[in-house]
């Protein structure tokens, strides 16, 4: 069976990522999504993120910030709670 990695049918509206945060952050972060949505499925890694394939893909900082804040990407953090650089892409599984 093939794997797949739905993008919701709303993005681009006013409820989706564009429309709750506009602009070029929005758009590169719509990217990183679709970018790293396939490799986590590619890779099989349940929704995991690999924050040093940030820097390979050259994913800008804000890109990054925008997913956190409207809940697409979850920060990870490590035994004594600092973050890690990695993330989690959350509703994984829905």
């Amino acid at each position: 069976m093939t794997k797949r990695f739905k993008l919701p049918k709303n993005i681009h509206s006013c409820d989706g990522i564009v429309g709750s945060i506009g602009g070029a952050d929005a758009a590169a972060a719509i990217g990183l999504w679709a970018i790293a949505g396939s490799w986590a499925r590619k890779q099989d890694t349940g929704g995991y993120l690999d924050g040093r394939m940030l820097k390979h893909w050259r994913i800008p900082t804000g890109a990054v910030q925008v997913l956190v804040a409207t809940g697409v990407l979850t920060p990870l953090k490590g035994e004594s709670g600092q973050l890690t650089g990695d993330y989690q892409l959350t509703n994984w599984n829905d």
